[in-house]
């Protein structure tokens, strides 16, 4: 039902906008992120906490924001923005103990806009308890050090080669087998080209330590016009 809902919204608005949008295209995550104080853009591993001060601040007027993890979904119509603007919401993420707090629980984030069709999302990951194996990205043309954090997150272009590595040996285990797509020699570095979508994977040593990294794979920009 929400992915109609969204399908009927989104093909409602392709001929108010110079860019045709189609529902069956993964788009890139580009709201921009304020998460207890921290800015991002697109997505996110925000430092471990009880709870999450989430700003948003969307690509064009919000006229429908959908807020969805892998327990719940609340759907706003119309919603109050932050004064002074119509492109900015403020919510507090609190995770359910024993549910969200758990391994893989992403937060999905999309708002939606009537007339202009100026759409745009957002995906956050976030720290738990049982991961505790850092690594260095390279992600999209940029290196990263996740140390202390052992949760990742990539987003880059269908088809473009990204790396992680880890300092020693360790497998890997994706959460579904389109996902299935690391590639290594010495269980150290794993390269992959960039799969369609959200992917998550499970890195392990043999000491039990664990890491978790996320890809997002986008086909496609959004061309928005600038202004409220």
């Amino acid at each position: 039902m929400r992915i109609l809902l969204l399908a009927l919204f989104i093909s409602g608005c392709a001929s108010l906008v110079n860019q045709e949008l189609n529902p069956d295209v993964f788009y890139k995550r580009d709201i921009q992120l304020e998460i207890n104080g921290v800015k991002f853009l697109g997505v996110a591993v925000p430092k471990r906490a009880d709870k999450y001060e989430i700003k948003i601040k969307a690509r064009g007027k919000i006229d429908m924001l959908t807020v969805t993890s892998c327990h719940r979904e609340f759907v706003i119509e119309d919603p109050t923005v932050m004064p002074g603007t119509s492109r900015s919401f403020s919510f507090t993420y609190v995770p359910i103990k024993g549910i969200e707090d758990g391994r893989g629980c992403l937060l999905d984030i999309g708002a939606f806009e009537k007339k202009r069709g100026r759409h745009s999302w957002a995906t956050i990951d976030f720290e738990t308890e049982t991961e505790n194996l850092p690594a260095i990205l390279k992600c999209n043309g940029e290196k990263w050090d996740t140390n202390p954090s052992s949760v990742s997150i990539c987003q880059g272009k269908t088809g473009l080669i990204q790396k992680i590595r880890f300092d020693h040996r360790v497998k890997v285990s994706p959460d579904t087998e389109m996902c299935n797509v690391m590639k290594t020699e010495d269980e150290m570095t794993y390269t992959y080209v960039m799969p369609r979508g959200e992917c998550t994977y499970y890195f392990g040593d043999k000491y039990g330590n664990f890491h978790r990294h996320t890809t997002i794979g986008y086909e496609s920009i959004l061309i928005r016009e600038v202004g409220e």
